[in-house]
């Protein structure tokens, strides 16, 4: 079974299980790429955006997010 998502002018297809490759479609052109390549991609921005939110933390902020990852561990 195919997936269909559409995000402003993009479309992406895959299959259900989120494996193999994904299509994506714009203005009449498209490609395949292998569903890790956008995994990773997309894994990279999520990154680059958590790493600014935690620039803009306070001191404090910081801290206590620390904290409530140490009880999370223990």
């Amino acid at each position: 079974m195919s997936i269909t998502t559409k995000v402003g002018a993009v479309t992406f297809t895959h299959n259900a299980a989120m494996t193999g490759e994904v299509e994506i479609e714009r203005a009449g052109l498209a490609v395949k790429v292998p569903f890790e390549a956008l995994t990773k991609i997309v894994a990279d921005k999520v990154r680059q955006q958590m790493i600014e939110g935690i620039e803009e933390l306070k001191p404090h902020e910081i801290l206590a997010l620390a904290a409530s990852k140490a009880t999370k561990k223990a």
